[in-house]
């Protein structure tokens, strides 16, 4: 049950209601941050090992690796006509090896491989990148160092440096109150990789979020994974399991590289990489990835990745100096994406409609652009609708549940003197039904529950799942497999099949709970005909439908329930549907109120079938119909396995407009 303001249960049992409909734009999907990469710079540099920083003024510092040739690129005022392809050199590195760059406030740090290979050197600057201090050297290895990351903690300056040694090994090397440790501490994941090929690294405010590539101990398979070392939100040096984002087999052309992490929004952890397909068409790929929203610790689901723009063996360089903006870099080009703001459309809705049924949502906004204020709508943004009513004091708007989609189309429609804008939205199911992995996706029998397959396929689309179901939906573990052309909603409905349990969307996710007696029941086709019967006769009970009133010869009315003329009452004609029998509605029914309103009125609009609730309308003079509105805020949007395995189910739909 989803609990609502008492204010709002007793208004909308009143007489005389005023609906209200909240409609909220944001620039997200399912929670998580859209990034609209913007590109500054284009050139023709060649590809090599680079970094990229931001100090605190907004200074932009790069750092690349040119065949063993350490040169930095500073830009005080970035923007489209900087000065980005200044390069100004600091001497000799080892080539082919990583840099890294970190920046607190003024200071600006860089690390790099000097020459001979096993000598981690460090650079330092107290100007944003302006001048620098001379080579100092931190440690030297037995063996060659290749790949370089560097996290500084915003907080104190405090940072740790990681860096690759040998073929398996990942030493982090602290900093603390302005001094380095003597020597490199061993990561303890090391027998779980054979090989590692990059190293991206950054402090959250609480820990370090690393994510490392390389070669999987046996299998051999080529993935990335995600980590994380404790710093304070862990306990100190604790060194988190690995999480794979993306993976390929080890028979396979395709290398990864180049990994990168960063934190858009300041919530929202991000990895990048580079994907390089050997012996197939020449050059390497940027993808980036997210987990779901709001998952705490190291993710265990990440999404299917995503192309960027950038093409580079080495990955795009990021920094995230503010939540509102990321910047993202490659030797040939500078990249930069600021956060969209939330956009409030109550005041421009004409109409709006929705419904949720077993595996689908589908929403509909249609929005007044007359003044032009609405320029920033675009496919991808979510959409959160919330009817409710001024119930609250002063006659404020309360609200019950809500719906989110995601913009799929945006048309505008301009004649006759009006300009309207029309959003077509889709939900969780529609996203996971658009989903297809890239290659086949399996694991054996006794590796994972249902729950996590579920959880993790919903990942892989974007979608976080949260709740529990009953033991055969955490307990059983079967051999399960994803084919490339297989949809996620198939593989999901495979999963859901032969479980008891109850998936609904719920705000940026889904879901999940045991269903109860009464969900159960619902399922069925028989029990589906005496619920619709025993609701639209209460309503009717409740409201003293039939009386009669003056009839208002001014009201809009758009019902589609009537068999006649005249302004009949839905409910009746859905009471009618439901007790399975037709009868006539040409009858006016009374109005709540006394007498008619001169101007049409925004109404909500609601009937009942037999197997389902769908959308009719109800007009509204000084008041409702019928005195019924919109009242089992609670039971929106539920379905059980019964349904999902084909049987009967109950689909809810509303509309509002004016």
């Amino acid at each position: 049950m989803r609990p609502i303001p008492n204010s709002l249960k007793v208004h909308q049992r009143g007489p005389d209601r005023l609906p209200h409909v909240r409609a909220i734009i944001r620039a997200e999907r399912w929670g998580v941050p859209l990034l609209p990469w913007e590109r500054l710079y284009t050139d023709d540099e060649r590809d090599c090992p680079h970094a990229l920083a931001v100090a605190g003024d907004g200074t932009v510092v790069r750092a690349r690796n040119d065949a063993g040739e350490l040169t930095v690129s500073r830009v005080s005022s970035p923007g489209a006509d900087s000065a980005w392809g200044t390069w100004t050199g600091l001497g000799k590195a080892e080539p082919e090896t990583g840099v890294a760059l970190g920046a607190r406030g003024s200071e600006v740090l860089l690390l790099y491989v000097a020459s001979g290979g096993r000598a981690l050197a460090l650079r330092r600057s107290g100007d944003g990148g302006a001048t620098w201090e001379a080579a100092r050297t931190l440690v030297t290895a037995s063996t060659a160092i290749e790949w370089l990351a560097l996290g500084v903690r915003a907080s104190d300056g405090d940072a740790c440096a990681f860096y690759t040694q040998g073929t398996n090994v990942l030493k982090r090397l602290r900093r603390g109150e302005g001094v380095w440790d003597a020597s490199g501490t061993n990561w303890t994941r090391g027998g779980q990789v054979s090989a590692l090929t990059g190293v991206g690294a950054m402090h959250d405010g609480r820990d370090y979020r690393l994510v490392v590539s390389g070669r999987a101990h046996p299998s051999g398979r080529k993935r990335v994974w995600s980590a994380f070392l404790g710093d304070g939100g862990f306990p100190a040096d604790f060194w988190s399991g690995l999480s794979v984002i993306a993976e390929s087999d080890a028979s396979s052309a395709r290398e990864f590289g180049g990994p990168g992490v960063f934190r858009p929004g300041g919530l929202d952890q991000r990895a990048c990489f580079a994907a390089l397909d050997v012996g197939g068409e020449p050059g390497s790929r940027v993808y980036t990835s997210h987990p779901p929203a709001s998952v705490a610790g190291n993710p265990e689901g990440w999404s299917e990745p995503e192309p960027h723009e950038a093409t580079s063996a080495y990955g795009l360089a990021v920094a995230t100096p503010e939540p509102g903006t990321a910047w993202g870099s490659t030797p040939d080009g500078v990249w930069r994406a600021r956060l969209g703001r939330s956009l409030d459309v109550s005041a421009h809705i004409v109409d709006a409609s929705w419904r949720l049924a077993p595996f689908a949502t589908r929403a509909r906004l249609v929005l007044d652009d007359s003044s032009g204020a609405l320029p920033e709508l675009a496919p991808g943004r979510t959409v959160e609708i919330a009817p409710g009513y001024r119930s609250g004091a002063g006659g404020g708007p309360e609200y019950g549940g809500a719906v989110h989609a995601v913009i799929d189309d945006v048309t505008r429609e301009r004649g006759e003197g009006q300009a309207r804008v029309v959003l077509e939205c889709s939900g969780h199911w529609e996203r996971l039904a658009a989903w297809r992995p890239s290659q086949v996706w399996q694991t054996a029998a006794g590796e994972y529950s249902r729950e996590r397959l579920f959880w993790r396929l919903c990942a892989s689309a974007g979608i976080r799942v949260s709740g529990q179901g009953g033991e055969d939906w955490s307990g059983s573990s079967p051999a399960f497999a994803v084919s490339p052309g297989e949809s996620g909603l198939s593989a999901a409905r495979r999963l859901l099949g032969t479980s008891r349990v109850a998936v609904l969307s719920s705000g940026d996710g889904l879901a999940v709970s045991q269903p109860g007696p009464e969900a159960v029941e619902r399922s069925g086709r028989a029990t589906t005909r005496r619920h619709a019967w025993r609701w639209a006769t209460a309503l009717r009970r409740r409201t003293g439908c039939g009386r009669r009133a003056a009839r208002s010869t001014r009201t809009r009315t758009t019902s589609r329930a009537s068999t006649g003329t005249g302004s009949a009452c839905a409910w009746c004609a859905a009471l009618t549907r439901a007790r399975g029998r037709r009868r006539s509605t040409t009858r006016p029914h009374r109005s709540s109120g006394t007498g008619g309103s001169s101007t049409p009125a925004r109404s909500w609009r609601r009937s009942t079938r037999a197997w389902s609730y769908s959308t009719r309308s109800l007009s509204r003079t000084n008041g409702w119909d019928c005195g019924n509105g919109p009242s089992a805020w609670s039971n929106w949007g539920w379905s059980t396995a019964a349904a999902q395995a084909g049987g009967p189910a109950t689909t809810r739909s509303w509309a509002w407009g004016r």
